[in-house]
């Protein structure tokens, strides 16, 4: 039943036109042959499916030929990963005539480097059984989080299916509630939407939220940005806080380096702070800075990132960066320029429909330590930090 679940996660994406004729067939393997046909109306081209799926453990391969309309021959390749090594890539070839009968495709490459994007995961026949929690790394491509719901019917079996993971653009441009009947299996969707994930970078300004307090009859402009710049609304800020301000982060996680802009009230006192500094280890750190402005300089306000350090300062710290639960195994890291502390920090970051909990260890400059157990709401997404916790670097033997 897995094969046939995975089978019909790729062919309900697909639409499958007049007095045009095309083969019509669907096989496991690379390879097909079938009737010929005459499309319906508005089905203008012949296309070929090649599509690999790796469900529970192994891979198989499937082709499918038949009509469709011709707008899918502009849809790029499709990438699908619903965690746990369960992953689905396709590519549509459009054909025509005898063409089509001898044309080879080629599946998509294989990408596994990750884009620094993270979506809720899960590809079950019990729908109930899918936790928001779990999630999987986007790699490629694939900038979207799917949520699709399929029911299954077999004879007198019937299957509901969910399925949830990252997705490329090209399967949510084909997305859409249909049914369709393959083998003799009816497959509905009954839900079908593609939602925007959440992004390293999110949780990288998140981390620094927490630090700043979020003016008076001042008024500031409040937006926030992947990147070097963002634009916004002016707003009045509240009583005490007396300045604008601009914070420029740099994450590196997960093999992704993403740079963030916050522009937002701010008290004065944090224009004297130095620069912030994490490092969490394996080459993931997090570095912020925050500059203050007043009117219109804040518009132009350009970013200038703290430099890099990696001069070591003869501490280490224990250090890991984890999304799961269980903990991180922790390993112990040089601390380099003013990273004088230690941190041990636990956030829940709720963005939607899911949560992230996250476990950070590592170097930390003494800024960092001002970060208190407490809970902060920004760019719709929730973060509350459950523990935080800074103790001196030990001295390296």
């Amino acid at each position: 039943m897995q094969t046939l679940l995975g089978l019909f996660t790729c062919l309900v994406l697909v639409t499958t036109g007049n007095s045009l004729e095309c083969e019509v067939c669907s096989a496991l393997g690379t390879s097909c042959t079938g009737s010929t046909q005459t499309c319906e109306a508005g089905k203008d081209t012949c296309i070929i499916t090649m599509s690999e799926h790796t469900l529970v453990g192994y891979t198989m391969q499937m082709i499918d030929k038949g009509c469709a309309s011709s707008n899918v021959c502009k849809h790029g390749p499709k990438y699908m990963d619903f965690g746990q090594g369960k992953q689905l890539r396709s590519i549509v070839t459009c054909c025509v005539g005898e063409a089509c009968r001898t044309a080879a495709p080629q599946l998509p490459l294989t990408i596994t480097k990750p884009n620094g994007k993270r979506c809720p995961a899960c590809y079950t026949s019990s729908p109930g059984a899918c936790k928001d929690e779990e999630t999987v790394a986007c790699v490629g491509p694939q900038q979207s989080c799917l949520d699709l719901a399929v029911t299954v019917t077999y004879g007198t079996i019937v299957v509901n299916t969910a399925q949830k993971g990252c997705v490329s653009k090209s399967v949510c441009d084909d997305l859409r509630r249909n049914e369709t009947n393959v083998f003799g299996v009816r497959s509905v969707v009954t839900k079908a939407e593609c939602k925007a994930p959440l992004t390293q970078a999110v949780l990288g300004f998140l981390f620094f939220a927490v630090f700043l307090s979020r003016g008076t009859s001042l008024e500031c402009e409040i937006c926030t940005g992947i990147g070097s710049s963002c634009t916004g609304m002016m707003k009045s800020c509240d009583a005490g806080q007396d300045t604008c301000a601009v914070t420029f982060t740099e994450v590196s996680l997960a093999g992704t380096t993403t740079q963030s802009v916050v522009k937002n009230c701010e008290f004065s006192s944090v224009c004297n702070l130095p620069p912030t500094y994490m490092n969490v280890g394996q080459g993931q750190y997090v570095k912020s800075h925050i500059a203050c402005c007043m009117g219109d300089d804040c518009k132009t306000a350009f970013p200038q990132f703290p430099p890099a350090m990696d001069k070591p300062n003869g501490k280490r710290c224990p250090a890991c960066y984890s999304f799961f639960f269980g903990g991180c195994e922790a390993e112990m890291v040089d601390c380099v320029g003013i990273e004088d502390y230690c941190l041990d920090m636990v956030e829940k970051v709720t963005y939607g429909k899911f949560t992230i909990n996250i476990i950070m260890k590592g170097c930390v400059s003494k800024p960092v330590c001002a970060a208190k157990v407490g809970e902060v709401t920004v760019a719709g997404a929730h973060s509350d930090i459950t523990k935080a916790e800074c103790t001196p670097a030990s001295v390296a033997a």
